[in-house]
């Protein structure tokens, strides 16, 4: 149950690697494009619960989305294996996916 997550506080960075494209909110870039080797661990960047795992949505490949509270979500797109199922609830830091490649 959502409504039993407490407050989102501090966020963890969710993988190892530089920033390649900043969120812009247009052309299609909806978030940021981080760096990083295909297979390195992708980790939940704050506690919550998996409300969608899989691939249904056109454009994002494996994909990731965790609510942390009524207000905020996660999402974690391109990832080569996801590590969690929906309904799972994950805590900060937890390894959860795979990065894939999104090319």
């Amino acid at each position: 149950n959502v409504s039993k997550i407490s407050q989102v506080g501090a966020w963890q960075w969710p993988a190892a690697g530089h920033i390649i494209q900043s969120f812009t909110g247009r052309d299609g870039n909806n978030g940021l494009d981080i760096s990083g080797a295909e297979g390195s661990p992708i980790r939940a960047a704050a506690r919550g619960i998996v409300v969608y795992a899989g691939s249904g949505l056109r454009g994002y490949g494996e994909l990731l989305i965790i609510q942390h509270n009524e207000e905020f979500l996660s999402a974690y797109a391109h990832n080569r294996v996801l590590l969690v199922e929906e309904g799972f609830t994950v805590e900060m830091g937890q390894i959860v996916a795979e990065m894939g490649n999104k090319d």
